[in-house]
C-alpha cells in the first residue's frame, strides 16, 4: 500500500513538474514574440502582458525580460510608472554586465524613464547616459536616437539648455538614420521646444514650418497644435505678441490647449490692450495650479490686478528660489563625473581581466605548441626511424629474394639438364630409328630395345607416374597444379606436358603418344598453349616456361 503511494507521489510531482516546464516554455516563446514586436511597432502589447500569469514565469531571465516588457508597454501606453522603480532597478541590475547588451539597454533606458516620472532626475540621467553607450556599442540608431531623447529630456528640465540642443540634435539625427516614424515627427518637435529655450528663434520657426508640413501630411493633430503652439510661444519670447496669438488660436481649434497654454493667450491678449478677453481666460485659470505663476502676475499686471500681481510675483520668487536650490543640490555635472569615472573604472578592470586572461590564453596557446611540437617531433622521429628500418629488412629481404631466385634458378637449370642428360641417348636411338628405312640387324635389336622402352614411357602408367612425381619432386610440383588447373585434359595432353618439361624432342613425342604425323603432336601443343594462356599472368607463365 505504501509502495503505491509513493509511487503515485512520484508520478503526480513529475506531472507538474512537466506542466511547469512546459508553461515556462510556452511564456517564454510568447515574451519573444511581443519582444519582436514591441520593437517593430509603435503600439504596445500591454493586454498580452498583463494575460500572462507572471507566477508560472520560473527562469530569472525570463523574469526580468518581462518586467521591462510590461514597463515598455505602460510607457507606450501613457501609463504611470512611478511603481515600476524597484522592479526595473532589479532589472537594470541583472542585465547590466551580461552578455545581453540589448535588453540591458531596454532595461536601463525605461529605469530612466521610471526615474525621471519620479523626478529623480541624477539617477534618471546616468540610466540614460548607460542606455545611450549600450545603444552605440550596438550601433542602433533608433535607440542612440531614443535615449538621447531621455538625456535632453532631463537637461531640458533642469535649464540645462546647451546640452539639452546637443543631445536633442543627435536625437533627431539618429531617428532619421533608423528611418522610424511617428518618432521623426517628434523629435523635430523635441529638438524646435529646445531651440527656442535656448533661444534659437529661426531654426525653431523652420522646423516648426517643417513640422506643420508634417502634420497635414501624417494627419496628426496632435503634432499641428504642438507646433503652432511652439510658434506661439516663441514669438511672445520675442514680444511679438500680436503675432503670436493667431497661431495660439489655432492650437485652440484642436481642442488640445492645456491651461499653461490658455495663459499663454490671455498674456499676448493682455499685451495687446484686448483685456476683456484676457480676463475671460483669466477668470478660468486662476485656481489652476499647473499654470506658471509668472504668466499669472504678467497677465494681473497688465489687467492692473496689482494685488493679485504681487502675489504671484512673490510665489514666482519662492518658486525660482526653490528651483534653485534644488538645481544646486542636484549638481548634473558631478552625477555624470561620477558615471564616467565609474564607467571609466569598470572598463579598466575589465580591460586588466581581459588583459590577464589573455596572457594567460596566449602563454596556455604557446605550451600546447610547444607539447604538439615535440609530440610530432617525437612521432616523426618514430616514424622515420620505422621507416629506415622498415626499408633495411625490405632491401635485406629482396637481396635474400634475389639471392634464393638465382639458387633456384640455377637448381632448376640444373634439374631439368640432369633430366635431359638421364633421356638424350634414349632420345637419340629414338631418332635414329625414326630417320632409318632399313635398319639392319644390329639396328633391329636396338630398334627392339628402344621400342621396349618406348611402349614403357607411352603405355606403361606406373612408370609414366613414376616420372610425374620425379618431375613434381624437382620442379615445385608442377605436374600436379597443372593437372588441378587443368582437369579435364586427355591423357595425350598431359603425357605430352610431362615429355616436354623432360626435354623431349616433338619427334620422341610423337613416338611415345603414337602420332605418325609430327603436325599432330605440333598442333597439341599449339592447343595447350592457348589454354595456358587464357590462366592469370603467374601460372600462365610458369607453364609456358617448362612447356617450351
Amino acid at each position: 500500500m505504501m509502495k503505491q503511494l509513493h509511487i503515485s507521489i512520484i508520478l503526480v510531482l513529475t506531472a507538474l513538474t512537466l506542466l511547469t516546464a512546459c508553461g515556462s516554455t510556452e511564456t517564454a516563446r510568447q515574451l519573444k514574440e511581443i519582444d519582436g514586436y514591441m520593437d517593430a511597432h509603435p503600439d504596445t502589447r500591454l493586454d498580452d502582458l498583463l494575460a500572462i500569469d507572471s507566477s508560472l514565469i520560473t527562469r530569472t531571465s525570463d523574469r526580468m525580460l518581462y518586467e521591462v516588457l510590461l514597463t515598455q508597454a505602460i510607457d507606450k501606453a501613457h501609463g504611470s510608472l512611478a511603481t515600476r522603480d524597484s522592479v526595473m532597478q532589479v532589472a537594470a541590475d541583472w542585465f547590466t554586465g551580461r552578455s545581453d547588451t540589448r535588453h540591458a539597454l531596454l532595461a536601463n533606458y525605461f529605469l530612466g524613464r521610471v526615474k525621471f516620472e519620479k523626478e529623480d532626475y541624477p539617477e534618471s540621467l546616468v540610466a540614460m547616459f548607460k542606455a545611450h553607450d549600450l545603444a552605440k556599442e550596438l550601433d542602433d540608431k533608433f535607440w542612440i536616437g531614443m535615449s538621447a531623447r531621455g538625456i535632453a529630456d532631463v537637461y531640458n528640465n533642469r535649464y540645462n539648455t546647451g546640452d539639452g540642443v546637443h543631445y536633442s540634435e543627435i536625437e533627431l539625427e539618429n531617428l532619421r538614420l533608423a528611418g522610424r516614424q511617428p518618432y521623426i515627427n517628434y523629435a523635430m518637435l523635441d529638438l524646435a521646444n529646445t531651440y527656442c529655450n535656448n533661444r534659437d528663434y529661426e531654426k525653431t520657426y523652420e522646423i516648426c514650418r517643417q513640422l506643420t508640413d508634417s502634420a497635414n501630411k501624417y494627419s496628426d493633430t496632435y503634432l499641428y497644435s504642438e507646433a503652432q503652439k511652439t510658434i506661439a510661444v516663441t514669438l511672445m519670447t520675442e514680444t511679438k505678441f500680436e503675432k503670436s496669438i493667431p497661431y495660439m488660436q489655432s492650437a485652440a481649434e484642436t481642442g488640445l490647449l492645456s491651461t499653461k497654454d490658455s495663459a499663454f493667450l490671455a498674456f499676448a491678449l493682455g499685451k495687446i490692450g484686448k483685456n476683456k478677453d484676457a480676463v475671460a481666460i483669466l477668470n478660468n485659470i486662476n485656481n489652476k495650479n499647473d499654470v506658471n505663476y509668472w504668466l499669472k502676475y504678467e497677465i494681473n499686471d497688465n489687467l492692473g490686478n496689482t494685488d493679485s500681481a504681487f502675489n504671484y510675483l512673490k510665489k514666482e520668487y519662492e518658486n525660482l528660489n526653490a528651483q534653485f536650490r534644488e538645481r544646486i543640490s542636484l549638481d548634473l555635472s558631478s552625477t555624470l563625473a561620477n558615471y564616467y569615472e565609474m564607467s571609466r573604472h569598470l572598463k579598466e578592470e575589465k580591460l586588466k581581466t581581459s588583459q590577464i586572461f589573455n596572457y594567460l590564453l596566449v602563454t596556455i596557446i604557446a605550451l600546447i605548441i610547444v607539447i604538439g611540437a615535440l609530440i610530432v617531433n617525437r612521432y616523426y622521429k618514430a616514424y622515420e626511424y620505422k621507416i629506415e628500418r622498415n626499408m633495411a629488412i625490405a632491401q635485406s629481404l629482396r637481396e635474400t629474394l634475389a639471392i634464393k631466385k638465382s639458387e633456384y634458378d640455377i637448381a632448376k637449370v640444373e634439374i631439368r639438364e640432369k633430366m635431359r642428360d638421364e633421356f638424350s641417348i634414349l632420345d637419340e636411338l629414338c631418332q635414329k630409328v625414326y630417320e632409318s628405312e632399313n635398319p639392319t640387324a644390329a639396328r633391329k635389336r636396338v630398334s627392339a630395345a628402344v621400342t621396349d622402352l618406348i611402349e614403357q614411357l607411352s603405355g606403361d602408367k606406373k612408370k609414366i607416374e613414376n616420372l610425374e612425381r620425379m618431375v613434381d619432386r624437382n620442379c615445385d610440383n608442377v605436374i600436379s597444379d597443372f593437372k588441378t588447373d587443368f582437369p579435364n585434359l586427355k591423357n595425350a595432353d598431359y603425357n605430352l606436358f610431362l615429355y616436354s618439361i623432360l626435354g623431349f624432342s616433338i619427334n620422341s613425342i610423337s613416338l611415345f603418344l603414337k602420332e605418325e604425323k609430327l603436325t599432330s603432336v605440333y598442333e597439341r601443343k599449339r592447343r595447350l598453349k592457348d589454354k595456358i594462356k587464357k590462366l592469370e599472368p603467374i601460372k600462365r607463365d610458369k607453364y609456358l616456361n617448362v612447356l617450351g
